[in-house]
């Protein structure tokens, strides 16, 4: 494993600490983080070590890869919820990779709010309880999962109490997990299976399978019927929607992806080529010929048109500084100003 020196030379280097990270440093050097990782293959932490230098719950909060401290993923460390008041760090990621996000075709199943709903329309779309709720009323999640649903589950609780293997880089660990804080978006009963949903008002790359995972085990032990989990993501009213399957109950890394769908909400018109060509031509019309500067012009680095959707909306929702834009999506100071 790679000292905590070097791993600060990552591509975001230059860019200013947060306070979260600021944090994190001093964790690591007073416990001594790094050396205990090496010598025990983990290192635990009690909420009262990391009050001492902020806020546990915001300390610990990765939903996304994006989100952890810069030099972890160099180092390849991870962190994993144990109870209420302990986290261990090891070598070791959580975190799933989703599909690159596609444009929907003319193809893509599309449905719509029921007319009459006065309190939900595509509008009012601005979190995850009303994505799904505007999911469930609008037939979405009936047809995913071939069933009729009936909401049972919202919110935040207890994990109870189980174990599970967590393979890392200096070998497997059995982890206990003991009245660990779950939430669970929505969860909906059919004839034969729970649904649990996680859900996301954005795009992104990845996400943290202990969303889905702890959930899965919590519920595998109060009911007797299967327990599916899905991650849903909406954005620009556009519904992806992910099911994972655990393939060994006990191993978290066994979540693999087993069924995407992408969904339209309401009116969602794709132009044909015709219609992109005359709003070219109308745009070259109303364009005046300049001269481009004779030295180099860079290429903006804005490669990923699910964030530019993400960021649009974004910015609907309430203004946002570049340097609020790098800290949300991952990205340096001068990526976020291409994506703005």
């Amino acid at each position: 494993m790679k000292s905590q020196k070097s791993g600060r030379r990552s591509g975001r280097s230059k860019k200013k600490l947060t306070p979260r990270e600021l944090a994190w440093e001093k964790i690591f050097k007073k416990h001594q983080v790094l050396k205990r990782v090496n010598d025990f293959g983990y290192c635990d932490l009690t909420s009262a070590q990391l009050k001492e230098f902020y806020e546990p719950r915001l300390l610990v909060k990765f939903d996304h890869s994006k989100d952890l401290p810069r030099g972890w993923q160099k180092q390849e460390l991870g962190i994993i919820t144990v109870s209420d008041k302990l986290w261990r760090i090891g070598c070791f990621s959580t975190f799933a990779s989703l599909p690159p996000w596609a444009h929907p075709t003319r193809s893509t199943p599309n449905f719509s709010i029921p007319r009459g709903l006065e309190s939900l329309s595509v509008s009012l779309i601005t979190g995850e309880g009303a994505v799904m709720n505007a999911a469930l009323a609008s037939g979405i999640l009936g047809d995913f999962c071939g069933e009729e649903l009936a909401p049972t589950i919202t919110g935040k609780g207890r994990s109870g109490k189980f174990s599970f293997q967590l393979t890392t880089k200096l070998g497997i660990q059995q982890v206990i997990v003991d009245s660990a804080q779950i939430e669970v978006d929505a969860g909906y009963e059919s004839a034969s299976a729970l649904w649990l949903f996680e859900a996301k008002r954005r795009l992104e790359d990845d996400f943290n399978l202990r969303q889905l995972y702890f959930p899965y085990r919590a519920w595998s032990q109060r009911v007797s019927k299967t327990i599916r989990t899905v991650y849903l993501s909406y954005s620009n009213q556009v519904f992806d929607l992910y099911e994972f399957e655990f393939k060994s109950p006990t191993e978290i890394l066994s979540g693999t992806l087993t069924r995407h769908q992408q969904y339209v909400l309401g009116d969602f018109h794709l132009p044909g080529v015709k219609g992109i060509g005359a709003v070219k031509r109308r745009r070259r019309a109303s364009e005046r010929p300049r001269e481009l500067p004779s030295l180099p012009v860079p290429s903006p680095q804005a490669d990923d048109f699910g964030k530019v959707i993400a960021l649009v909306e974004a910015l609907c929702q309430a203004p946002l500084s570049v340097a609020e834009i790098a800290e949300e999506y991952g990205f340096d100071e001068r990526q976020a100003d291409y994506y703005f």
